[in-house]
C-alpha cells in the first residue's frame, strides 16, 4: 500500500455544475491522487466535460457505464482504486479549501480509519459560498458514532475520508436507497474502528430540487425502513440495542406520516413490511429514545391505522 488518495465521483445528468465539482477536485494539491468519473449512462453535456477535464489533466480518468444508480456507480470506483485512502464526492457538489491534505494528515496521526469533515450547505453560488477555517480534531468512540448515524447524524459517505481496507469486504447495497446509512452502519461491526471527527469545513453541499435526498415522499424513505430494520438484526453492541430500534421506530413513524393514506386500504406491500417490524418491535416502543407523541402515533398506526391516518394527517405535515 501507499499513501495514494482514490477520489471516486458519479456522475448523472449533472452537466450544470460538475465543472464546479471538477475545478474544486483540480484545485487540490495532494499528491499521489487519482480521480474516477464514473459516467452512469449520463444523456446530457456531463461525459463530455469529464472527457475534457481528463485531456487536462492526467489524475483524472473517465468511466463509462450503463444507468444503474449511485451506489452502482460508486461500487465500480472502489473496484478500480488500488491506493490507501478513498473520498467520494457527489458530481453536483465541491471541495472547500485543502481537505484532502487536512484529513490523510488526521487519519495518519491518529491511526484513524475514517475522518469526518464538515460540509456547508447552500443553494446558492459555489464561488460565494462562506466557510470557517478551523481545523479541530478529536477522537471519535465507535460507538458514538454508531449512536450518532442512529440520530440521522453524520450519514453520508461524501464527507469522510475513508481507509482503503475498509471496503475489502463492503460494497453500497445497489438494491436501496439509504444506502450511505446502511454502509456507514455495517463499519463500526468493528469494535476497533477509529475514527476521528474534525470541524474542518472542506465540503460544498449543494442543496437543489430534484436531487435524491430531497424528492419528497419516495423509494428512499421506505428503503430506509427496510435499513434500519437490517441494522437492528445484524448489529449491534448490546448498549446501543436501544439506539438501533429507536432509529428504527423513527423511520416507520416518518415512512406512516408520508405514506399515501391508499396505502392501508390497498394492503401495500412497504405498508404491510413497516406494520409487521412496528409489530416485531412493539414491546419494545416506549422504552426507546423516540418522542413520547411519536410514541403514541405509533401505537395508535398499529391499532387503528386508518382512523390514525386520518387524525394526523390534521396535524403532522
Amino acid at each position: 500500500m501507499n499513501d495514494k488518495l482514490t477520489v471516486i465521483v458519479p456522475v448523472y445528468n449533472v452537466e450544470n455544475y460538475i465543472e464546479d465539482c471538477l475545478k474544486s477536485i483540480a484545485g487540490q494539491d495532494y499528491a499521489p491522487m487519482e480521480v474516477l468519473l464514473v459516467d452512469d449512462g449520463s444523456t446530457d453535456g456531463s461525459a463530455k466535460i469529464c472527457e475534457e477535464m481528463a485531456l487536462k489533466d492526467d489524475r483524472f480518468c473517465v468511466i463509462h457505464k450503463k444507468n444503474g444508480g449511485l451506489s452502482g456507480a460508486r461500487n465500480t470506483g472502489i473496484s478500480l482504486e488500488d491506493g490507501e485512502f478513498i473520498s467520494f464526492i457527489d458530481s453536483d457538489d465541491a471541495l472547500l479549501q485543502q481537505p484532502y491534505i487536512f484529513m490523510i494528515d488526521v487519519s495518519k496521526r491518529h491511526n484513524a480509519d475514517i475522518v469526518l469533515m464538515k460540509c456547508v450547505s447552500s443553494d446558492g453560488d459555489y464561488d460565494n459560498v462562506k466557510y470557517n477555517e478551523n481545523s479541530s480534531e478529536q477522537e471519535m468512540r465507535v460507538q458514538t458514532f454508531f449512536s450518532k448515524l442512529c440520530k440521522d447524524e453524520l450519514t453520508a459517505a461524501w464527507d469522510k475520508l475513508y481507509r482503503a481496507t475498509l471496503f475489502d469486504n463492503l460494497r453500497f447495497d445497489e438494491k436501496v436507497l439509504n444506502e450511505d446509512f446502511l454502509l456507514l452502519a455495517s463499519m463500526t461491526k468493528d469494535k476497533n474502528l477509529r475514527v476521528v471527527s474534525t470541524d474542518y469545513e472542506g465540503y460544498f453541499y449543494r442543496i437543489r430540487n430534484g436531487s435524491i435526498s430531497h424528492s419528497g415522499f419516495s423509494k428512499s424513505i421506505f428503503d430506509a425502513v427496510i435499513n434500519a430494520y437490517e441494522v437492528c438484526k445484524t448489529n449491534v453492541y448490546d448498549e446501543l440495542k436501544n439506539d438501533a430500534v429507536s432509529h428504527l421506530f423513527h423511520r416507520i413513524f416518518v415512512f406512516f406520516i408520508g405514506m399515501p393514506k391508499e396505502y392501508i386500504k390497498s394492503e401495500n406491500e412497504d405498508y404491510v413490511f413497516a406494520r409487521e417490524k412496528l409489530r416485531e418491535y412493539k414491546g419494545k416502543i416506549f422504552f426507546s429514545k423516540n418522542s413520547f407523541r411519536n410514541k403514541v402515533v405509533l401505537m395508535m398506526f398499529y391499532y387503528f391505522p386508518a382512523s390514525t391516518k386520518r387524525i394526523v394527517s390534521l396535524f403532522i405535515k
